[in-house]
């Protein structure tokens, strides 16, 4: 019974988040399907124009921008070194220990059971300059959202003699090991990166607010500010792809799990 409460909240809650994911992502298709792609320099004479009427620090203009990536301090992924804007890792440690358990006659069973533990993770991310045929714009892609590329996604058996090394990264990891009865399988590596020298297109807000002009991040929470490798086509149709599949599946979860929560009630009584 309780079994079955649990199971129809679980499946509740998931499709109240699938439902918030296709709302999320319908937002994503129809302001990237209306905002027309537009080249820096109509956003530069746009804003000097504003600038002249009413002052500074007060443009703010939705935009659609596709362009080349550049970054004169890029970041250096610390598992693949190489050069980018931002970058996500995740280094998980993979276990397996042995356990004593009682089965249904009482007696004593030693089992075995695995499981996995993050040891280490980090995302860092920096402005970086988009430049398209007209000229160039910064982009301060803090509150992005990022489309990135995989570049390392490795699981090394065993565990490493000496201090762990993962490319430019060294973690003391001894700390903890000694007192625990799990045996170490090995790590997984995983690595994602925005690289430079790359198309890419970005739907965000213009504005001169910091005192420059520049893409960012819209005051108001719901507007989507996005950096991606695809087109502004290939963005619609990812986004419009997702919110079928999050409706779909919330379109099952949520009859499914009233049904279960329904029969799990009934069946206390």
């Amino acid at each position: 019974m309780a079994e079955l409460l649990l199971t129809g909240i679980a499946l509740l809650a998931l499709a109240v988040v699938l439902a918030r994911t296709a709302y999320r992502q319908t937002r994503v298709a129809r302001q990237t399907a209306a905002t027309p792609l537009t080249p820096v320099a109509e956003v530069r004479a746009l804003h000097e124009k504003v600038a002249a009427q009413i002052g500074s620090d007060l443009f703010a203009q939705r935009v659609a921008l596709a362009g080349m990536l550049e970054c004169d301090e890029p970041l250096a992924a610390p598992l693949s070194q190489m050069s980018c804007v931002a970058f996500r890792y995740r280094i998980t440690r993979r276990w397996e220990e042995e356990y004593e358990e009682r089965d249904d006659a009482g007696k004593l069973c030693r089992r075995v059971r695995s499981g996995s533990e993050t040891v280490a993770s980090n995302e860092r991310r920096v402005r970086f300059r988009l430049r398209d045929g007209t000229g160039e714009l910064l982009v301060d892609p803090e509150g992005a959202r990022l489309e990135m590329e995989k570049v390392i996604d490795h699981f090394e058996p065993g565990e490493p003699e000496g201090t762990p090394r993962f490319g430019a990264l060294i973690l003391n990891l001894a700390q903890g090991h000694g007192r625990s009865r799990r045996v170490t399988l090995g790590y997984h590596s995983h690595e994602e990166i925005v690289p430079l020298g790359r198309e890419v297109y970005v739907l965000g807000m213009a504005t001169d607010r910091d005192g420059m002009l520049s893409v960012a991040r819209s005051p108001e929470p719901e507007e989507p500010f996005l950096v991606s490798l695809h087109s502004r086509t290939q963005v619609v149709a990812q986004a419009r792809t997702a919110i079928t599949r999050s409706l779909a599946g919330a379109a099952i979860c949520g009859p499914l799990g009233i049904a279960l929560l329904l029969i799990g009630l009934l069946s206390r009584r």
